[in-house]
């Protein structure tokens, strides 16, 4: 494999073709389907930087390495590898939107009415999932932080539209967090240090499943804060 790398009377290196010319990479990568040692690694870069030394960084990831990246991370062996491993065991979608609730009385009209920001948990895995926290990722005086999301229980109106707390998502169903928007939108302040960004669902075992916040989205609830 070293020999495609090296430069002879009749063949030129890999790394001085034609293509390696025109695009003037910043960092090359070899993926083989073979296991590599430190050795040949050591061997490899070595050789590259001497055949191009344009090239800042050298690296290559062999077959062990590959194996162990595409186990670890389900989103990428569901999505590249779809024959090999089949669909991931965990997986939620999550979308967010806006929404409204009433409660009435037979005779006496509205009592109570609310709007929403809601949050849709859809279970597109083949297990079933808990949802263990929300959260809003924000931008703080440049830093990045996580802000809990909660409804404080109590409230019979709320109480009643949102999912049992330890209620598993069955593969194929979904489940909808409401919360006030009176609430979720005093983190949304024209002028202010705080920027939300995206919202994250965390599952049972860690995993993280996240919504970005739409500049349109982000607007609605800034004019809303204002009224």
């Amino acid at each position: 494999m070293l020999n495609l790398y090296k430069s002879t009377n009749s063949k030129k290196s890999e790394l001085k073709k034609k293509l390696i010319k025109e695009q003037s990479p910043f960092a090359y990568v070899l993926v083989t389907n073979v296991e590599i040692n430190s050795n040949f690694r050591t061997n490899f870069i070595k050789q590259c930087r001497s055949e191009n030394p344009t090239i800042q960084h050298y690296q290559v990831i062999g077959l062990d390495e590959l194996e162990l990246w595409v186990t670890m991370e389900q989103q990428i062996r569901h999505h590249f590898f779809p024959t090999i491993f089949g669909p991931p065991q965990y997986n939620l979608r999550i979308k967010i939107s806006f929404g409204e609730v009433m409660l009435g009385h037979h005779g006496h009209g509205i009592s109570d009415r609310k709007s929403l920001f809601q949050i849709s948990i859809l279970n597109i895995g083949i297990a079933p999932s808990y949802v263990d926290s929300i959260k809003v990722n924000v931008i703080e005086n440049n830093m990045r932080k996580k802000l809990q999301i909660v409804q404080v229980p109590g409230d019979r109106l709320m109480d009643s539209i949102n999912p049992k707390p330890g209620e598993a998502i069955e593969p194929g169903r979904k489940s909808v967090y409401s919360y006030e928007l009176d609430s979720i939108s005093e983190i949304f302040i024209r002028d202010s240090n705080v920027f939300p960004f995206e919202i994250v669902v965390y599952d049972e075992i860690g995993n993280a499943y996240r919504c970005e916040i739409s500049d349109e989205m982000r607007d609605i609830l800034l004019d809303y804060n204002e009224k």
